[in-house]
């Protein structure tokens, strides 16, 4: 019998599926946000990941924001009102840029969940960000990149001692909002206060 997993992987093929296991393995409980050619990727795990919080995943609305505070940008993310996340990103961590300009398009960002105990994925979602949310990301990402980011890990600290993940969610800059069939999206200038 072949195996189509094993084939793929000899071709340079990541084949993901829920009941699959992901290679890669995250040393705690959390969520991390990466950049791969321009795919946005979302890794979660869990300690036995409840239904609820599987449905979630799978079901439930996804409130994407984007906040930049010293330099340092966050990924927030509400899933459901069941799970909430600030993933810290850092462009300059890669090797090179790893954004192509959105002309027209929108990033996608796939959501992969995944049980901390086994690495077994336990759902998997792709979410499709439109034109507006996505330059916005792909600009604070090119700020990042050109600038830079001194100290990057004190300020990580200082941002994560002095802010909730709420309070993140509240001074954000842009937010996607991809409920069912409905998706919704606001970008503002940085240098406008109010909330979103």
């Amino acid at each position: 019998m072949r195996n189509f997993d094993e084939e793929l992987k000899e071709l340079g093929v990541t084949c993901l599926h829920v009941g699959g296991k992901l290679e890669k393995k995250m040393p705690v409980e959390g969520a991390v946000f990466e950049i791969e050619d321009s795919m946005c990727m979302c890794y979660i795990s869990l300690e036995n990941p409840t239904r609820q919080e599987i449905d979630a995943v799978q079901k439930q609305a996804v409130d994407v924001r984007l906040t930049s505070v010293d330099g340092v940008l966050f990924v927030c993310l509400n899933i459901g009102g069941v799970l909430f996340f600030d993933m810290p990103f850092n462009m300059c961590l890669y090797d090179r840029f790893r954004l192509e300009e959105p002309a027209r398009h929108g990033f996608i960002m796939l959501i992969v969940l995944t049980d901390q105990n086994t690495n077994e994925i336990k759902a998997l979602r792709g979410i499709g960000f439109d034109e507006s949310f996505s330059r916005k990301l792909y600009e604070l990402c090119r700020k990042q990149w050109d600038e830079g980011v001194a100290d990057y890990s004190a300020k990580l600290r200082a941002v994560n001692a002095n802010y909730t993940t709420r309070q993140l969610m509240q001074k954000c800059c842009a937010r996607f909002v991809a409920d069912g069939n409905r998706l919704c999206s606001c970008v503002r200038d940085e240098d406008e206060e109010d909330e979103i």
